[in-house]
């Protein structure tokens, strides 16, 4: 597996020229780590979708995010808010639903934000900022 993922990680540093090379790559994109995003160029942002949502740490390394590519990401993992560079109120909502701590990553925390992660656990108490 190592040796699988180091050549694919190797084939995307050196630049992906045609449509049908990053086919072949994003078929196997379970076996890409979140690191190796850094290295996909920019033209195939689009194609980061289904990446973000099978790796918890893959948004870390999207150079220019979309809205919909962080609300992607923390719709299946709420956490992954931590690594939103524009948090708007739907992408918020969508990690504290997907996961209440991740209220501790919300840059402007309102009272429905609040409310919304202490209704999905009281623990979250613990992680509100404001007063």
């Amino acid at each position: 597996m190592c040796i699988k993922l180091n050549r694919t990680i190797d084939r995307i540093k050196s630049g992906i020229k045609n449509e049908e090379e990053w086919d072949d790559i994003y078929t196997h994109r379970l076996e890409i780590s979140g690191k190796a995003l850094k290295y996909i160029p920019e033209e195939y942002q689009s194609q980061y979708l289904n990446l973000v949502k099978n790796n918890k740490k893959a948004l870390k390394y999207v150079k220019n995010q979309t809205d919909e590519v962080a609300f992607e990401a923390v719709k299946a993992h709420g956490l992954a808010l931590k690594y939103v560079h524009n948090q708007t109120s739907r992408i918020c909502i969508a990690a504290i639903k997907q996961h209440w701590s991740a209220i501790k990553y919300v840059k402007k925390q309102t009272k429905k934000l609040c409310a919304l992660a202490v209704k999905k656990n009281r623990m979250a108490l613990g992680y509100i900022n404001i007063k």
